[in-house]
């Protein structure tokens, strides 16, 4: 339970991101949120469960912003972050 996984309701799973460097929050497969924090980065690889498309949002909670990223991803996919400190990305199932 220190990782912030709710396993009974299902309702809530934190953890450390793929290469165990971020917090990834989310519910279930339906959405997940990386917060980058103090970090940096100009790009961002995901590897999401297959089958399931994503719309991806990059949050900057500083300029208070959400951009859509264009089109649908799945699989392994690279997102373009914009390199200032407090971002972060929305993942959230599309049917």
């Amino acid at each position: 339970m220190c990782s912030g996984e709710r396993e009974r309701s299902g309702a809530w799973r934190l953890s450390s991101g793929e290469g165990r460097d971020l917090p990834i929050g989310g519910v279930g497969q339906s959405w997940q949120l990386a917060y980058f924090g103090f970090t940096r980065p100009r790009l961002r690889t995901f590897t999401m469960p297959a089958g399931i498309r994503y719309r991806v949002d990059v949050i900057d909670t500083w300029q208070m912003t959400v951009t859509e990223a264009r089109g649908r991803f799945k699989g392994t996919f690279t997102v373009e972050l914009p390199a200032r400190p407090f971002v972060a990305v929305r993942l959230r199932a599309v049917p």
